[in-house]
């Protein structure tokens, strides 16, 4: 999905990009969403998007593994930058 959303942000629009194919109704919801903020304020994306996660804990003992993670992504917004984003 990364991919797709990369160029969906690139382009302006999530049009033949494959997006609805990889991603979940919720996150193609809030991609949309994005690219129509963007829209109506002018904003375009420049330079590379990614994201750079890192592992913060982890308990494979547990009954139900687990893991926690952070997710530095950073998206230049016509010379804005937004980051970073934590789930």
């Amino acid at each position: 999905m990364t991919e797709a959303e990369a160029e969906a942000y690139r382009t302006g629009t999530d049009k033949d990009t494959g997006l609805e194919r990889y991603a979940t109704l919720d996150a193609l919801g809030q991609t949309r969403l994005d690219l129509a903020r963007m829209k109506e304020a002018g904003t375009v994306v420049r330079g590379e998007i990614g994201h750079d996660p890192e592992v913060t804990s982890l308990d494979l003992e547990a009954k139900t593994p687990t893991a926690n993670r952070v997710d530095e992504r950073v998206v230049s917004l016509a010379g804005v930058a937004f980051s970073p984003v934590s789930r």
